[in-house]
């Protein structure tokens, strides 16, 4: 028998902008530095997928964005530029240029 379930619509692009700006909006608050931080604090600065441990920008990659604003430990991962980079594929890590 035929499956009458069909693929989700895409979400339309005026939520995809909304969501864009609320998630910057977040990235910028007082809350996610506090929170970023505290991730740096309790793992240090090394990149949780390749180990790099040279000098320069660290990011916090979300996992998923289930928890968004209400993260745990274990939704985030230490990323150097260039693995975040590797996350995202041909997509820009926002506020990043892509590598």
């Amino acid at each position: 028998a035929k499956s009458k379930c069909k693929a989700s619509p895409k979400r339309p692009r005026k939520l995809l902008r909304k969501f864009r700006q609320d998630y910057l909006d977040y990235l910028g608050s007082p809350e996610w530095a506090h929170f970023r931080d505290v991730i740096f604090i309790q793992r240090g600065r090394a990149c949780e997928a390749c180990g790099s441990t040279d000098v320069g920008a660290r990011h916090l990659h979300h996992l998923h964005y289930k928890t968004l604003g209400h993260e745990e430990p274990q939704d985030v991962e230490i990323l150097c530029v260039d693995c975040h980079s590797k996350r995202h594929p041909g997509k820009p890590i926002w506020g990043h240029p892509l590598k």
